[in-house]
């Protein structure tokens, strides 16, 4: 049968490391790994797949690795059974073909029972190798690495630690403590040895000696130099993994429940303070909105009197042109009217002209008569002579 071993610790707790020494033994992590930075230079052994799926499920649920908050009952049946079936072709995908696999990335923690339920149905048995680091260590770590406020910390380092811990119960587990066990490498590589039932040569301790480095380990904190400042859960807490490890789950139950009080009532409240941003984003966004109305009414308002002002031009164009016709019209009539004048002057002029020619005519006429008068006279003279 198949085995899977799942790796699981908060952020900042040595699960790459872990997950790093159990690859030494032959467990394979997958082609896809992500690549070693400066946080993790000897590698984070995290299988690039599984962590974009485990941000992908996240980022659907508004949630994100640094949310107390968040657990797997946030995700509706429709969802968790899709999320199930795209874990199973992560695992086909990348480890399709090996007896032996880990599985690491300290999201896990609080997604635990996707991938339970996915290597289930593959038939692949399940072993957990669950890593305990100071969570005062890890608060530092997280404040230098990301900027995250030691009591934000602190209910990180808890959510993670009782969301893997209940979950995880019905799996035969190996419960380490980072501070002590790395500094044996030989006794911790005996007992992972006897977890996996894999012999431990000498080769094998050779490599995981060269592997580990206790200097990447910056935060250094024994856990008899805690304060009482701590809240009461978190320093039962502590006391009781380091006198029992995950064996008293009666203990551990009865601070799950403190923990989920304390943490809705008087720890570091920052889904309180999530929601103050959250409304004031909101009050934003309804008043961008209404500024983004107010301005399409400007615009829309500026349309308008843009497109009355073309009209006005238009109309004022049109009058112009209307009164150049209007001159033209005018310097016509006034042509016209000088034509009008000038014809009535040369018609006056043919009258008189007209009037001296009857005269004429007239006179012409008399004198016509009084030669027709001689004419006669001079007949009958004539007439009388004979």
């Amino acid at each position: 049968m198949k085995e899977c071993i799942i790796v699981l610790g908060m952020h900042r707790s040595g699960t790459s490391v872990l997950a790093g020494l159990i690859s030494i033994l032959g467990y394979y992590t997958g082609f896809d790994l992500m690549k070693p930075t400066a946080d993790n230079p000897k590698g984070y052994y995290e299988n690039h797949k599984i962590f974009l799926l485990n941000e992908k499920i996240l980022r659907e649920h508004e949630a994100s690795w640094d949310d107390y908050n968040f657990t797997i009952k946030d995700i509706p049946p429709k969802n968790y059974q899709s999320y199930v079936a795209t874990a199973k072709e992560v695992i086909e995908t990348e480890l399709k073909y090996i007896n032996r696999m880990v599985i690491k990335d300290p999201r896990i923690c609080i997604l635990f029972p996707i991938w339970e339920q996915a290597l289930s149905e593959l038939n692949v048995k399940i072993k957990i190798v669950f890593v305990h680091r100071n969570p005062l260590e890890v608060a530092y770590s997280l404040k230098q690495r990301d900027q995250i406020p030691l009591e934000k910390g602190l209910l990180l380092w808890s959510h993670y630690f009782f969301q893997a811990e209940f979950n995880s119960r019905k799996y035969p587990r190996y419960f380490i403590r980072f501070s002590d066990d790395f500094t044996d490498m030989e006794a911790f590589m005996s007992k992972l040895g006897k977890f996996t039932h894999i012999t431990i040569s000498t080769d094998l301790l050779k490599t995981a000696n060269a592997f580990y480095s206790p200097s990447l380990k910056h935060h250094n904190l024994a856990a008899s130099n805690i304060s009482k400042d701590l809240p009461s859960y978190l320093l039962a807490l502590i006391r009781g993994i380091e006198n029992t490890g995950l064996n008293d789950t009666k203990l551990i139950n009865k601070l799950r429940e403190a923990f989920r009080y304390d943490k809705n009532y008087y720890l570091f409240n920052e889904k309180e303070q999530k929601q103050k941003i959250a409304a004031y984003k909101q009050s934003i966004s309804i008043l961008n909105q209404s500024l983004e109305t107010r301005k399409n009414q400007l615009l829309s308002i500026k349309k308008q009197l843009d497109s009355a002002k073309k009209q006005l031009d238009n109309a004022k164009k049109q009058l112009d042109s209307s009164k150049k016709q209007l001159d033209s019209s005018k310097k016509q009539l006034d042509s016209s009217k000088e034509q009008l004048d000038s014809s009535k002057e040369q018609l006056d002029s043919s009258k008189k002209q007209l009037d001296s020619s009857k005269k004429q005519l007239d006179s012409s006429k008399k004198q016509l008569d009084s030669s027709k008068k001689q004419l006669d006279s001079s007949k009958k003279q004539l007439d009388s002579s004979k």
